[in-house]
């Protein structure tokens, strides 16, 4: 069955994005984190971002699993106990992000002119959003090229590591280049008041969605500091 995604507006996403960065920073227990990925995956699930929720889901709770190993300190039998510690608070904080880069920048644009932050501020976010997928699309097309012309070789891996870096780097100056031309045409830098095709409210359901994640929040702090011993 196709179920239809829910079209998020950006300031509710950025307020989520907030809370989960508050979680991952504050919350000491394992299971907590848990709880917040379980919502981050619902959360995902219901923008239609099916298989980035659920791979994330499951490398945080693989993550788990591997720190209840050893208990706590130590190395488990991948990587050190405080590397896994960092990974699992941060897969909470990518889920969170991943809806945001998903957006369209024009939206994020948008939105972050209705809330009245500067250009200095909303500028660098707004290509920041917008580089992320593209670098990631360059990162696909040279590996693609490097494996049909047999050049990726774990018996190198300081010549493959150059081998990708490089027109890696090359390419995204290129292309950022194009996108500050592009944005220039759009008029970005236009101090007037700028119009936008996409229309941008704040519905009652990101009202809803903000104040899931506050309680959210709320119990996860409450499970952590006095429930779990």
């Amino acid at each position: 069955m196709n179920l239809t995604a829910l079209h998020v507006d950006f300031r509710a996403k950025l307020a989520v994005f907030a809370l989960m960065f508050l979680l991952s920073a504050l919350l000491t227990h394992d299971v907590s984190i848990c709880i917040a990925l379980v919502f981050m995956l619902m959360y995902l699930w219901m923008q239609g971002f099916y298989r980035a929720g659920v791979f994330y889901f499951f490398a945080g709770v693989l993550i788990a699993f591997l720190r209840t190993l050893t208990g706590s300190g130590g190395v488990t039998v991948f990587l050190p106990d405080v590397l896994l510690f960092a990974l699992l608070r941060i897969s909470l904080v990518m889920m969170a992000a991943y809806a945001m880069v998903r957006m369209p920048p024009s939206e994020v644009t948008a939105a972050f002119m209705k809330m009245g932050f500067p250009a200095a501020l909303a500028l660098p976010i707004t290509f920041m959003l917008r580089f992320a997928p593209t670098v990631r699309g360059e990162f696909r097309t040279v590996f693609s090229a490097l494996r049909m012309r047999g050049l990726l070789s774990f018996a190198h891996p300081m010549r493959a590591f150059e081998y990708i870096l490089i027109p890696v780097i090359t390419r995204s100056a290129a292309i950022s280049d194009d996108l500050a031309a592009s944005a220039e045409l759009r008029g970005i830098a236009n101090p007037g008041t700028h119009s936008c095709l996409r229309d941008i409210r704040f519905r009652t359901m990101d009202g809803v969605l903000i104040l899931m994640s506050v309680g959210l929040t709320a119990i996860c702090l409450y499970f952590d500091r006095w429930v779990i011993l």
